[in-house]
């Protein structure tokens, strides 16, 4: 079975999950694109749904890789396998109004908590 490529996970698929939990799926990475012509560098990584299994591709944002730091570690390697939960939540982005999501910072998160 092959699995879905390149569809990147946002807030309005998130914000239809009732368990709002992803885990890491492989070792995350920089990647390089434009933007309004200037390259920019972004971490990237393969994260699973807790709740479907769906695979996406993540692009977070700082204050996510801050959470996710203070979560798991600096070392972005060992990120693979841990688990973290999502929030959504209404912000203007360019103008327009959009679901983001934000890592939610967990101290000590417990396999129990998840909801399996």
């Amino acid at each position: 079975m092959v699995k879905v490529e390149g569809i990147a996970v946002d807030g309005t698929i998130v914000a239809q999950l009732n368990n709002k939990v992803f885990e890491v799926i492989s070792k995350p990475q920089y990647t390089e694109f434009e933007d309004e012509g200037i390259t920019r560098r972004k971490a990237t990584f393969r994260i699973k749904s807790v709740e479907n299994e769906a695979e996406y591709d993540y692009y977070p944002n700082k204050t996510s890789i801050k959470t996710l730091v203070k979560m798991h570690g600096d070392e972005m390697d060992e990120w693979v396998e841990k688990r973290f939960e999502f929030l959504v939540t209404p912000q203007m982005v360019r103008g327009e109004e959009k679901k983001v999501l934000y890592v939610k910072y967990n101290e000590g998160i417990q396999i129990s908590d998840l909801n399996f």
